[in-house]
C-alpha cells in the first residue's frame, strides 16, 4: 500500500467495500439555454442513449452546480453564458449505475475526444480537445471517500491531506452511482465551438413548441429530463426571465 496513505487505511478501505455498493450520490449539474428567441438549447449524443437532452454533468469537487451547469453548456454545447441562474430545479434522486470511483473525474480523464466532429448549429465543426484533466476529482468521489473516512474515526483535517492518495489507490474500484441533476435557466451569451470536447454530435435550438411536438412521437430520441423540466412549475416564468436577458446571436 502506498506510503502516502494513512496507517489506517485499511479500516477505511473496509467501509468503502460496503459503501461502494449501495446508492452513491453523484451530483449533476445541467443547463437549461435560452436565446433571445426563447428557443433552448439541446445537445444530441448517442451515448448511453441520451438522445437530445439539455447539456449536464458530473459536478468536480470545489464547484457549485450552477458553475458545474455552465461549464458543461461550454463544453458541450460550445457556447457561452451568462452565468447566473433564472430558476434553478432539482428533480432529485435518479437512476443507479455502476462505474468506477473515478468516473468522471478531471484527475483520471485523458482528454480523449470522442466525436471528432459536432454538427454546430447546422456547420459542421472539428473538435481540437476532449474532456478536461486536472488535479480535482468529482465531487461524489469525494464525498464518498470522505463518508468512508468519517466511519473509520479519522480527522477530518488529515482527509483532505490524504485524498488524493485514497483517489488514487482506489480509483478503480466500481461503484454503485445515483444521479442527482439539478438544471439551471441561463441566458445566452455568444456562440464558442472552439470549447467543444467531443462528447456532443450535435448541437441545435429548439423552441418549447418544437421539443414537446417531437416528445410525443414514437421512437423519439429525446432524455427524458427535457420534459420533466419543461413540465415543472416556475419553468416557463424561468425560461421567459433568461429570454430577456439573453445576448444577441
Amino acid at each position: 500500500m502506498s506510503d502516502l496513505l494513512p496507517p489506517r487505511a485499511p479500516a477505511v478501505l473496509e467501509r468503502i467495500e460496503r459503501l461502494r455498493l449501495l446508492p452513491n450520490p453523484r451530483p449533476v449539474g445541467g443547463g437549461v439555454v435560452v436565446n433571445r428567441r426563447g428557443q433552448l438549447l439541446l445537445v444530441y449524443s448517442s451515448f448511453a442513449q441520451q438522445g437530445w437532452h439539455f447539456p449536464k454533468g458530473g459536478l468536480d469537487e470545489g464547484e457549485t452546480a450552477l458553475q458545474g451547469a455552465a461549464k458543461e453548456t461550454r463544453e458541450e454545447g460550445g457556447v457561452e453564458v451568462v452565468e447566473m441562474s433564472k430558476g434553478d430545479f432539482d428533480l432529485g434522486p435518479g437512476g443507479t449505475f455502476t462505474e468506477s470511483l473515478g468516473f468522471g473525474s478531471p484527475r483520471v480523464q485523458a482528454g480523449e475526444v470522442y466525436n471528432p466532429v459536432c454538427v454546430h448549429f447546422g456547420r459542421e465543426v472539428a473538435v481540437t480537445h476532449g474532456a478536461h484533466h486536472g488535479e480535482e476529482m468529482s465531487l461524489g468521489a469525494l464525498e464518498l471517500l470522505r463518508r468512508a473516512w468519517r466511519e473509520a474515526g479519522l480527522a477530518e483535517e488529515e482527509f483532505f491531506e490524504r485524498r488524493y492518495a485514497l483517489f488514487d489507490a482506489w480509483r478503480g474500484l466500481a461503484v454503485c452511482w445515483q444521479q442527482h441533476t439539478s438544471y439551471h435557466v441561463m441566458p445566452f451569451a455568444g456562440y464558442r465551438p472552439e470549447l467543444l470536447n467531443g462528447e456532443s454530435q450535435r448541437v441545435a435550438w429548439w423552441s418549447v413548441e418544437e421539443l414537446l411536438r417531437y416528445a410525443e412521437q414514437p421512437g423519439a430520441e429525446m432524455h427524458r429530463h427535457v420534459r420533466d423540466v419543461l413540465a415543472l412549475a416556475g419553468a416557463a416564468g424561468a425560461i421567459d426571465a433568461a429570454q430577456a436577458q439573453a445576448q444577441p446571436g
